[in-house]
């Protein structure tokens, strides 16, 4: 597990692409990953159990479970680029088209 915390950003944005990044070289390695928020229902006893010191503890935002998956693991499918945009209102096709994919199989 992943615990992400930040100081002097009450939103919680700024730790968004460090957590991303993260989940991207796990990904890389083979470890899926999920982003989640129920410990903050338990926020005090998460922060217990991991000893964080009271002034240290800045904002806490996310989790990241992480682990190896079982069965099959590999490329998701994806409908082509050019066919999940839209122009200016939904279902008007963008002006343009990929043929093929952008990274190998």
């Amino acid at each position: 597990m992943l615990f992400a915390f930040c100081r002097g950003d009450t939103t919680g944005a700024s730790i968004y692409p460090a957590v991303w990044s993260a989940m991207l070289a796990a990904r890389a390695e083979g470890v899926g990953c999920a982003i989640t928020s129920i410990l903050l229902f338990h926020h005090k006893e998460m922060l217990d159990i991991l000893c964080v010191p009271p002034d240290e503890r800045g904002q806490f935002n996310r989790t990241v479970t992480m682990g190896y998956p079982t069965g099959r693991w590999g490329i998701a499918p994806r409908h082509p680029a050019h066919e999940v945009p839209f122009r200016n209102r939904c279902g008007n096709p963008v002006a343009f088209e990929i043929p093929e994919a952008l990274w190998p199989e």
